[in-house]
């Protein structure tokens, strides 16, 4: 459906642009070859941060999935979206006290621990409310090779416990066997991983170390939550993962696994892997113009409604896989050009010397593999551009799934007494001098 262009000229123009299109019965057919390669006792779990669209979640948990969330609004989104406690888990580093506070009251399936400190606060949640609380430890490995883009373990981090901490760790679960109970461990190398020998090695290294703490500590891990980190070529000298092999690996290593350690619950988080295909962003070229003999298209969107698709926080300069759709039957030579949005900060470079067709007024920019950290990894406040329409394709029917957005909802939230009041000063000091 996305690689239709027809079908995308046509939604352009029915719903208007900046917009984010879905392809859900794409999505659909995604999870089910992932599930059917997978072991039958290997769960997906969305990665909420990935796509926010509380839509996007409800078509996900129909299909199957649970849900990872990082926030006490992902939590809220999440049980608004169909998703059962013990459909749940939740994760981050930095969560707030009172964000664990509600994790214990709604007793989802599991809290994953990513300090000491943070453990002690959910046993004490706890037990002020109650309550025996399902707890899996994130671990920080001691010494792991990993081939991810973004390194998350196996170095110094924020994130998970260290692995030479362990027995603090399970000090502290026999401190509080009254709140806390064990359910796993967790373990995220890094993101963006494109070498399938660096995830089954991770993969093991999480089984073996489930192994050691049933081992060495008496615990029996009825959850191990293997993480993910799977990645999709965005650039032309990637190579995109073979998944039928990989998760056909996969299943094998827990089968191997799964009578040693009790046959636990598996977990494997995905975001970006699940979406990223399968979505595009859609911008409409307003301007043409050429500067020092240079050519520019200057596109309604950009990086408030799509960072990732710019050069911002990367290292290499690639161009993001887009194409040029022409309002047009005129046919046109190939050239480079560069393309940016309306945003007025040189960082809003949408493509540097992209090899399309010569762009004119009214063409659509259609930004492919668009489905994950899109919208929800982009700073939508900034100048104060309105939010795009979010539109999810599903079984021969359009949903919009989030209405564009108007100026109006730039003082949602803001508090105008101070204007208000500074208003009123001034006409009453005004007045006292006409009056004087």
């Amino acid at each position: 459906m996305l690689e239709n262009d027809f079908t995308l000229l046509e939604k352009a123009n029915r719903y208007g642009t900046p917009m984010y299109v879905y392809d859900g019965d794409a999505l659909k057919e995604h999870y089910e070859h992932i599930t059917s390669w997978l072991h039958q006792t290997a769960e997906v779990f969305f990665s909420f941060k990935s796509n926010g669209n509380v839509s996007i979640a409800s078509l996900l948990r129909s299909f199957g999935a649970g849900i990872e969330v990082a926030s006490e609004g992902e939590l809220f989104m999440a049980i608004k979206a169909g998703y059962s406690p013990q459909q749940i888990i939740f994760s981050g580093p930095g969560k707030q006290k009172e964000e664990i506070d509600t994790a214990v009251q709604h007793e989802i399936y599991c809290i994953i621990a990513e300090s000491k400190e943070e453990l002690t606060y959910i046993a004490e949640s706890a037990k002020r409310q109650d309550k025996q609380v399902s707890v899996g430890i994130r671990i920080n490995p001691e010494s792991i090779e990993s081939r991810a883009k973004i390194k998350m373990g196996g170095v110094p981090s924020p994130f998970g416990i260290d692995e030479s901490k362990l027995n603090d760790v399970f000090d502290l679960f026999q401190k509080y066997d009254h709140s806390l109970l064990f359910k796993g461990i967790h373990m995220y190398l890094g993101t963006q991983v494109l070498d399938e020998t660096s995830l089954l090695s991770s993969f093991e290294y999480t089984l073996n170390t489930a192994v050691r703490i049933k081992n060495e500590y008496g615990r029996t891990c009825q959850m191990v939550d293997l993480g993910g980190g799977f990645g999709i070529p965005y650039f032309q000298h990637e190579t995109p993962l073979h998944a039928e092999r990989l998760f056909q690996h996969v299943a094998d290593l827990i089968r191997s696994y799964e009578t040693e350690l009790e046959f636990p619950r598996f977990i494997i988080e995905m975001g970006r892997f699940l979406l990223a295909e399968c979505g595009v962003y859609l911008t409409t070229i307003q301007y043409v113009k050429e500067s020092k003999g240079q050519p520019f298209l200057i596109a309604d969107g950009g990086m408030h409604h799509h960072q990732a698709m710019t050069f911002r926080g990367r290292l290499l300069r690639n161009n993001y896989p887009m194409r040029l759709i022409k309002h047009s039957s005129n046919t046109a030579d190939v050239v480079k050009q560069s393309i940016v949005g309306p945003l007025c900060t040189p960082e809003d470079l949408i493509g540097r010397q992209v090899e399309l067709p010569q762009g004119e007024v009214g063409d659509l920019l259609c930004i492919e593999k668009s489905g994950a950290y899109g919208l929800s990894y982009s700073p939508t406040l900034f100048l104060g551009h309105s939010s795009p329409l979010e539109l999810l394709l599903f079984e021969g029917n359009d949903y919009v799934v989030r209405d564009r957005g108007t100026p109006e909802d730039l003082l949602l939230k803001q508090n105008r007494s101070f204007f208000r009041q500074r208003r009123g000063e001034d006409e009453t000091d005004r007045a006292s001098t006409r009056n004087d």
